[in-house]
């Protein structure tokens, strides 16, 4: 080999290095627990299906969803992997009961259709999550999340009384972080929750709940 290509060998090889190293120190800039906290829009939109009153007569079920502010505090750590790429685990919780919205369940009968109304919200959301990452620089950080989410549906009718379901169901969404000054920094999400089948909260009626719900985060958090 002749000496330029030595020299060219050694000097690639000296670059890839230095770039892995890089690469690598941009993900564990991001390494160790934090805390953040932020508040954003949210939405939840419910779904009914496979009514049955008494046993007897079906029912059908219409509902306003809810439109609301929410504020969420989330917990985790973050672990570098490979190069750029970072492994993180959190647990998340959106403290507190929503607005509430209108419902009402109308009964088909052979005298007609019977409408019972009612309301409910949906309280303390919360998710444990896995979020791979891909840090930009020591100074940005976009990840992804997937994992567990559960939350209480409270229900409250004027023909039925009031009954609480547990929701739960998995978990996405896409975030990105990026340091203000030093240990602080900021943060967005887009969050999604899908809500599996739930038995219908009242032993009058039979069927099924499900729902998903969406959320816009911004705020601060403390990485340690």
């Amino acid at each position: 080999m002749s000496k330029l290509k030595q020299i060219a060998v050694i000097a690639t090889t000296g670059l890839l290095g230095m770039l892995s190293q890089t690469a690598h120190a941009q993900a564990e800039a991001w390494q160790g627990p934090w805390v953040h906290a932020g508040v954003g829009a949210a939405t939840f939109i419910p779904g009914f299906s496979g009514g049955k009153y008494t046993g007897a007569y079906s029912y059908d079920a219409t509902k306003k969803d809810i439109n609301t502010v929410i504020g969420s505090i989330s917990a985790g750590y973050t672990l570098a992997i490979s190069g750029p790429w970072s492994l993180g685990l959190a647990a998340t919780i959106a403290p507190g009961t929503s607005p509430s919205a209108d419902y009402a369940v109308l009964i088909s009968t052979p005298r007609g259709t019977t409408t019972g109304p009612g309301t409910y919200n949906v309280a303390n959301i919360y998710s444990i999550t896995l979020q791979p990452g891909y840090a930009i620089d020591n100074e940005k950080l976009i990840y992804a999340k997937v994992g567990y989410t559960g939350a209480t549906a409270n229900t409250d009718s004027e023909s039925f009384g009031k009954a609480s379901s547990t929701l739960s169901g998995y978990a996405l969404g896409l975030g990105y972080k990026q340091v203000i000054s030093g240990s602080l920094y900021g943060y967005a999400e887009f969050n999604y929750a899908n809500y599996s089948n739930v038995t219908v909260p009242y032993s009058q009626l039979s069927g099924t709940v499900n729902a998903t719900g969406m959320d816009v985060i911004v705020g601060l958090g403390w990485r340690f």
